[in-house]
C-alpha cells in the first residue's frame, strides 16, 4: 500500500504543481490578480495539502516523528523571531507602522505562548504564513499516525479508502462546526483544529490519489474539470473561502467540489507541461516553496520600500498585504517575491550545512581526544604499556623505538606491527612526544 515509490517524472510534476501553488500565493498576497473566476483562495492552500497526502507515509518511530517535529517548530520558532525583528527595525528605521506584537497589552511571558494562535500569527503580520507552516505539520503528523493505525488492520486499496473515510469525516466537521462555532466565539482552538482536520482532508485525497497520478496526464480530465469548474463557478457557486480564518461560506460539500475541481485542472495542467518540459525555473520554485511561503510578504514589503524611496508611495501606507499598485508595479513585486526568498533559502542553507560541518568536526575532534585519553589511562592502568617509551638513534642514525622496561606480562606488546607503526601508535596515545 504504501511502498509505491515516487518516479522522477512524477516528481517533477509534483515540483511544477507546488510551483503553480506558490506563484499564485504570492499573488494572491499582493492583491493584484486578473479578472479570473478561478480565484486562487478557492484551492491554492488545499492544493499544497494535497500534494503532502500524495507523498504521506505512514508514522514511523517516535524518534523520527519526534525530530521531524522538533525541527519543523525549530523553523516556525527561528523565522518567527528573526521576521518580527526584521519587521520592529524596519517600523523604527522607516517610520512605517507594519503590524508586529509579541506579546499582548498586559499579558505575562507566558501569554507570549499563546498570544501567536490567538491572533491566528498574525501578530507578525510579515510572518503571517506561520499558521499554514503550523498547520500543516499538525496535520501531516496526525494523517500519519492515521496511516499507521489503519494499516495495521486494513490492507490494499481497501486503507486508503477508510483512510479518505476518516479524512472526509474531519473536514466535514471542521467546516460545517468549528468554522462557524469560530466566527462565532473567536476561539483560537476552533480555528487551529478547524485548519488542521480540513488540511487532513485534502491529506486523505492526495493519498488516495497516489496508485492513480496517470489520471492527471489526460487532456480530457483537464477539460472535464475545467469546464465543470468554470460553468459553476460562472454561476456564482463557489464563494472564496479563507482557510487560514476557517470560512467557507459555501459550506462542507461546495468547498470539497469547488477546490477539488480546482487543484485537478492544476495538477493536470503541471503533469502535462512536466512531461512537455523540463522547467528549471518551476522545478526550483515548487522544491523551494517553503522558503517562498516564509520570505515573501517581507520582500514585497521590501519593494514598497523602495517605492517610498522613489517617491511613488508613502511610508504610512506600507502593510503586510497593501503595497503600491500601478500597471507597471506588479511585475517588480511577483519577480522579487519568488527570486528573494530563493536567494535567501540557498544561502541559509550554506550557511547551516557550513555551521553544522564545523560543529561536527569539533565534536569528532573533542570525542577523538576523549577516546584517546580513556585508552591511555586504560592501557597504563592495567600495564599493558608503560610510559617509559623513547626514541634513541641506532647504530645507522635512525631513530629507534625503544623501552627500558618489559611489559607487564608476557605477549602484552603493542598492538601493531613495524616500528613506524609502533612509533605512530605510541604518540597517537601519549606515550611519545607527537
Amino acid at each position: 500500500m504504501h511502498s509505491q515509490r515516487i518516479t522522477p517524472q512524477e516528481s517533477l510534476f509534483l515540483s511544477y504543481a507546488k510551483a503553480i501553488g506558490i506563484l499564485l500565493v504570492v499573488i494572491g498576497h499582493y492583491r493584484w490578480l486578473p479578472p479570473t473566476l478561478f480565484h486562487p483562495y478557492i484551492f491554492h492552500m488545499p492544493l499544497f495539502f494535497m500534494v503532502g497526502g500524495i507523498l504521506a507515509k505512514p508514522a514511523s518511530s517516535v524518534a523520527v516523528q519526534s525530530s521531524k517535529v522538533t525541527k519543523s517548530l525549530g523553523y516556525v520558532v527561528i523565522h518567527y523571531l528573526l521576521i518580527g525583528g526584521l519587521t520592529m527595525l524596519t517600523n523604527s528605521t522607516f517610520g512605517t507602522s507594519i503590524d508586529v506584537a509579541f506579546v499582548g497589552d498586559g499579558e505575562s511571558s507566558l501569554g507570549a505562548l499563546t498570544f501567536p494562535l490567538e491572533r491566528n500569527m498574525h501578530n507578525n503580520s510579515l510572518f503571517l504564513v506561520a499558521w499554514f507552516v503550523l498547520a500543516y505539520l499538525a496535520a501531516s503528523q496526525l494523517f500519519g499516525l492515521v496511516l499507521a493505525l489503519v494499516s495495521r488492520i486494513w490492507t490494499g486499496q481497501t486503507s486508503r479508502w477508510v483512510a479518505l473515510a476518516l479524512g472526509l469525516i474531519g473536514g466535514w466537521y471542521g467546516i460545517d462546526t468549528l468554522g462557524p462555532r469560530y466566527a462565532a466565539e473567536s476561539r483560537w482552538v476552533d480555528n487551529f483544529t478547524c485548519q488542521v482536520l480540513v488540511g487532513m482532508m485534502y491529506f486523505s485525497v492526495g493519498h488516495a490519489v497516489r496508485p492513480h497520478l496517470w489520471v492527471f496526464r489526460l487532456i480530457p480530465v483537464l477539460l472535464v474539470s475545467g469546464i465543470l469548474f468554470i460553468s459553476l463557478a460562472g454561476q456564482g457557486l463557489f464563494p472564496v473561502s479563507f482557510m487560514s480564518w476557517s470560512q467557507y461560506p459555501a459550506g462542507f460539500w461546495i468547498q470539497l467540489v469547488s477546490s477539488l475541481l480546482a487543484c485537478a485542472c492544476v495538477l493536470c495542467l503541471a503533469y502535462l507541461a512536466s512531461m512537455a518540459v523540463r522547467s528549471s525555473f518551476l522545478e526550483v520554485v515548487g522544491r523551494r516553496s517553503r522558503d517562498i511561503m516564509t520570505w515573501h510578504v517581507l520582500v514585497h514589503v521590501g519593494v514598497d520600500l523602495a517605492f517610498c524611496g522613489l517617491g511613488k508611495y508613502g511610508y504610512d501606507e506600507v502593510k503586510a498585504l497593501s503595497h503600491y499598485s500601478s500597471p507597471g508595479a506588479w511585475p517588480f513585486y511577483i519577480f522579487a517575491g519568488v527570486m528573494i526568498p530563493i536567494a535567501i533559502g540557498v544561502a541559509s542553507d550554506s550557511i547551516w550545512a557550513r555551521w553544522r560541518r564545523a560543529v561536527s568536526d569539533v565534536v569528532t575532534a573533542l570525542s577523538s581526544q576523549a577516546g584517546d585519553a580513556d585508552i591511555r589511562e586504560e592501557l597504563t592502568r592495567s600495564g599493558r604499556i608503560l610510559t617509559n617509551y623513547h626514541l634513541d638513534p641506532n647504530p645507522e642514525g635512525e631513530a629507534e623505538l625503544m623501552y627500558s622496561h618489559q611489559p607487564a606480562y608476557p605477549g602484552a606488546g603493542l598492538p601493531c606491527e613495524g616500528q613506524q607503526e609502533k612509533v605512530d601508535w605510541l604518540r597517537r596515545y601519549g606515550f611519545l612526544p607527537r
